[in-house]
């Protein structure tokens, strides 16, 4: 897999997009609106049921005859206004973090102190792939770094 970040303060929105191509298609986000548009190039491609939606409008597209559909995120706190902290993703994570103190989960699984770690060394071997223009086997930069892993991650 290849991944490209830019990140720039110099744009006509500040804001975020974000545009991820596959093999059965594309999808592009604009935070600040909360629009999602899916194009599936797979007639076996699917929008998974249950999304947290307030709109989803499907149509044609006419040059691979695929269907275009452009999803309207239900944002978590639109009472926040400016507040709301990356599109209200701020707020809902707090909301999840003290529910998960609430029930003890702190220290354990997705919250466990090591797959925290995980995610650091993640970033910091992106870093490294970015520095140097090469991609890199993560398990492997992570043991030649003499790293400890979590065991989800070795995979």
């Amino acid at each position: 897999m290849t991944a490209t970040l830019t990140a720039s303060a110099f744009t006509a929105e500040n804001t975020r997009n974000v545009t991820i191509t596959g093999s059965a298609g594309q999808l592009s986000g604009h935070m600040e609106s909360g629009e999602i548009v899916v194009d599936l190039f797979s007639p076996d491609g699917r929008i998974p049921e249950g999304l947290p939606l307030d709109a989803h409008d499907i149509s044609p597209k006419s040059v691979l005859a695929h269907e275009r559909h452009t999803l309207r995120v239900a944002l978590p706190n639109p009472d926040l206004g400016d507040h709301a902290g990356h599109g209200g993703g701020d707020a809902g994570l707090m909301a999840e973090f003290v529910e998960a103190v609430r029930l003890g989960m702190v220290g354990t699984g997705e919250l466990s102190f090591e797959t925290a770690l995980d995610s650091h060394l993640m970033a910091f071997g992106a870093e490294e792939s970015r520095r140097t223009g090469e991609p890199i086997d993560f398990a492997s930069w992570a043991q030649r770094m003499a790293l400890p892993l979590d065991e989800g991650i070795r995979r």
